[in-house]
Protein backbone atom coordinates (compact mmCIF):
# COMPACT_ATOMS: atom_id res chain seq x y z
CA UNK A 1 0.00 0.00 0.00
CA UNK A 2 1.26 3.43 -0.86
CA UNK A 3 1.68 5.57 2.23
CA UNK A 4 1.80 9.32 2.54
CA UNK A 5 3.50 11.35 5.24
CA UNK A 6 2.14 14.59 6.62
CA UNK A 7 4.14 16.56 4.05
CA UNK A 8 2.52 14.57 1.24
CA UNK A 9 -1.10 15.19 2.24
CA UNK A 10 -3.10 17.12 -0.34
CA UNK A 11 -5.49 19.82 0.85
CA UNK A 12 -9.18 19.21 0.17
CA UNK A 13 -9.39 22.00 -2.41
CA UNK A 14 -6.59 20.46 -4.47
CA UNK A 15 -8.11 16.98 -4.09
CA UNK A 16 -11.51 18.19 -5.28
CA UNK A 17 -9.88 19.90 -8.24
CA UNK A 18 -8.13 16.64 -9.19
CA UNK A 19 -11.39 14.72 -8.84
CA UNK A 20 -13.21 17.24 -11.03
CA UNK A 21 -10.84 16.49 -13.89
CA UNK A 22 -12.91 13.63 -15.28
CA UNK A 23 -10.75 13.23 -18.31
CA UNK A 24 -7.34 14.16 -19.61
CA UNK A 25 -6.99 13.59 -23.31
CA UNK A 26 -3.83 12.07 -24.72
CA UNK A 27 -3.14 15.35 -26.52
CA UNK A 28 -3.12 17.17 -23.15
CA UNK A 29 -0.32 15.04 -21.73
CA UNK A 30 0.50 11.69 -20.23
CA UNK A 31 -1.65 9.30 -18.21
CA UNK A 32 -0.85 6.95 -15.34
CA UNK A 33 -2.61 4.03 -17.02
CA UNK A 34 -1.80 2.78 -20.48
CA UNK A 35 -4.63 2.32 -22.95
CA UNK A 36 -4.14 -1.44 -22.57
CA UNK A 37 -4.80 -1.13 -18.82
CA UNK A 38 -7.82 1.10 -19.46
CA UNK A 39 -9.30 -1.47 -21.87
CA UNK A 40 -8.74 -4.29 -19.35
CA UNK A 41 -10.37 -2.22 -16.63
CA UNK A 42 -13.32 -1.48 -18.92
CA UNK A 43 -13.73 -5.17 -19.84
CA UNK A 44 -13.81 -6.12 -16.19
CA UNK A 45 -17.02 -4.11 -15.77
CA UNK A 46 -18.44 -4.40 -19.30
CA UNK A 47 -18.00 -7.91 -20.65
CA UNK A 48 -20.45 -7.72 -23.59
CA UNK A 49 -19.49 -4.73 -25.68
CA UNK A 50 -18.79 -3.70 -29.22
CA UNK A 51 -15.57 -2.11 -30.43
CA UNK A 52 -17.52 1.12 -30.94
CA UNK A 53 -18.73 1.10 -27.32
CA UNK A 54 -15.16 0.64 -26.04
CA UNK A 55 -13.93 3.32 -28.42
CA UNK A 56 -16.59 5.81 -27.33
CA UNK A 57 -16.26 5.08 -23.61
CA UNK A 58 -12.46 5.41 -23.58
CA UNK A 59 -12.18 8.05 -26.28
CA UNK A 60 -9.91 5.87 -28.40
CA UNK A 61 -10.01 5.36 -32.16
CA UNK A 62 -11.63 2.09 -33.21
CA UNK A 63 -8.48 0.84 -34.98
CA UNK A 64 -6.54 1.46 -31.75
CA UNK A 65 -9.10 -0.50 -29.74
CA UNK A 66 -8.90 -3.39 -32.22
CA UNK A 67 -5.10 -3.41 -32.01
CA UNK A 68 -5.13 -3.31 -28.20
CA UNK A 69 -7.67 -6.13 -27.98
CA UNK A 70 -5.65 -8.18 -30.44
CA UNK A 71 -2.47 -7.64 -28.42
CA UNK A 72 -4.20 -8.43 -25.13
CA UNK A 73 -5.70 -11.59 -26.67
CA UNK A 74 -2.40 -12.75 -28.19
CA UNK A 75 -0.65 -12.24 -24.85
CA UNK A 76 -3.35 -14.24 -23.04
CA UNK A 77 -4.86 -11.41 -20.98
CA UNK A 78 -8.25 -11.43 -22.70
CA UNK A 79 -10.35 -14.21 -24.16
CA UNK A 80 -12.94 -13.16 -26.71
CA UNK A 81 -15.91 -15.08 -28.06
CA UNK A 82 -19.01 -14.15 -29.99
CA UNK A 83 -22.22 -14.57 -28.01
CA UNK A 84 -25.58 -13.58 -29.50
CA UNK A 85 -23.92 -11.30 -32.03
CA UNK A 86 -21.91 -9.38 -29.43
CA UNK A 87 -18.34 -9.99 -28.34
CA UNK A 88 -17.89 -11.31 -24.82
CA UNK A 89 -14.53 -10.40 -23.27
CA UNK A 90 -13.20 -12.31 -20.27
CA UNK A 91 -10.03 -11.25 -18.49
CA UNK A 92 -7.49 -13.92 -17.55
CA UNK A 93 -7.19 -12.65 -13.99
CA UNK A 94 -4.19 -14.76 -13.00
CA UNK A 95 -1.94 -13.40 -15.75
CA UNK A 96 1.03 -11.47 -14.33
CA UNK A 97 1.57 -7.76 -14.74
CA UNK A 98 3.83 -6.95 -17.68
CA UNK A 99 6.61 -5.29 -15.78
CA UNK A 100 9.78 -6.74 -14.27
CA UNK A 101 9.10 -5.34 -10.80
CA UNK A 102 5.45 -6.48 -10.77
CA UNK A 103 5.78 -9.80 -12.60
CA UNK A 104 4.69 -11.73 -9.48
CA UNK A 105 1.47 -9.70 -9.17
CA UNK A 106 -1.62 -10.98 -11.00
CA UNK A 107 -3.43 -8.42 -13.14
CA UNK A 108 -6.55 -8.97 -11.01
CA UNK A 109 -4.87 -7.29 -8.00
CA UNK A 110 -4.46 -4.02 -9.90
CA UNK A 111 -7.91 -4.20 -11.48
CA UNK A 112 -9.58 -4.87 -8.12
CA UNK A 113 -7.65 -2.07 -6.43
CA UNK A 114 -8.64 0.42 -9.13
CA UNK A 115 -12.30 -0.61 -8.99
CA UNK A 116 -12.31 -0.32 -5.21
CA UNK A 117 -10.86 3.19 -5.46
CA UNK A 118 -13.35 4.18 -8.15
CA UNK A 119 -16.28 2.78 -6.18
CA UNK A 120 -15.31 4.59 -2.98
CA UNK A 121 -14.78 7.84 -4.90
CA UNK A 122 -18.22 7.55 -6.51
CA UNK A 123 -19.87 6.83 -3.14
CA UNK A 124 -18.22 9.85 -1.55
CA UNK A 125 -19.37 12.08 -4.42
CA UNK A 126 -23.03 11.15 -3.81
Amino acid sequence: MIGFGEQDKMDLGALNKVRSLNYISASEGWRFLTNHARVLLFFDRHKRVTIREVSDALDLAEPSVRRIISQLSEAGYVKKRLERGVNLYVISAKMPMRSRELSQVPVSVIINALHKALDSTQRSDN
